[in-house]
C-alpha cells in the first residue's frame, strides 16, 4: 500500500453507515447486553460485557438524530478503542448491522459530500463517498465526552 493510503473500516447502521479507522475497531461480537444505566438517554442502548470490563454500547443513529431502530437484521457490536476520553472501560461500542468491511483508502477513494440535514454537529466530523456508499465520519471524542457525562451526572446523583 501506497504511503498515502491507510484503511478504513465500513460499518453499515440501520439506515447509515459509519466509516472509521480501522485502527478504532478493537472487535466485533454478536453478544446480549445488558440494560444502561438508570436515567441513560435513548442512544445509550445498553452495557457490554467484553473481557472483564462494562462497556457502554451507543447506537449512532439515535445520537445523531433518528429514532432507535426497531429491529436489526444482522445486529452486531462493534466494541472500539477510546480515543483519549479515557473513559473507565477503555473502550466504547456501536451498535452496527454485520460486519465491517475493510476499505482502502486515499484522497481520492473519498470525495466529501455535504452533512445530511438531520446529522449532528456535535457527533460528526464529516460525509464522504466511496464508490456508491455515503459514510458519516463519526466525531468518536464528542460520543466518549457524551458518555462521560452521563456517567458523571449518575454518579452525582448517588
Amino acid at each position: 500500500m501506497a504511503n498515502n493510503e491507510f484503511y478504513g473500516a465500513l460499518l453499515s447502521l440501520v439506515g447509515d453507515s459509519i466509516l472509521l479507522p480501522n485502527l478504532a475497531v478493537a472487535e466485533v461480537v454478536s453478544a446480549p447486553i445488558d440494560e444502561p444505566p438508570e436515567g441513560a438517554p435513548d442512544w445509550w442502548v445498553g452495557q457490554l460485557t467484553w473481557n472483564g470490563k462494562q462497556v457502554p454500547v451507543v447506537s449512532f443513529e439515535v445520537l445523531n438524530g433518528a429514532e432507535l431502530p426497531t429491529q436489526r437484521r444482522r445486529g452486531r457490536i462493534a466494541v472500539l478503542n477510546s480515543l483519549g476520553v479515557h473513559l473507565e472501560s477503555g473502550q466504547i461500542a456501536i451498535q452496527c448491522e454485520g460486519y465491517p468491511h475493510l476499505v482502502a483508502l486515499n484522497r481520492s477513494a473519498m470525495v466529501p459530500v455535504d452533512l445530511l440535514e438531520k446529522d449532528q454537529d456535535a457527533h460528526v466530523l464529516a460525509r464522504v463517498r466511496l464508490a456508491n456508499t455515503v459514510a458519516c465520519v463519526p466525531d468518536l471524542v464528542s460520543i466518549e465526552r457524551a458518555i462521560m457525562r452521563v456517567e458523571n451526572a449518575g454518579a452525582a446523583s448517588a
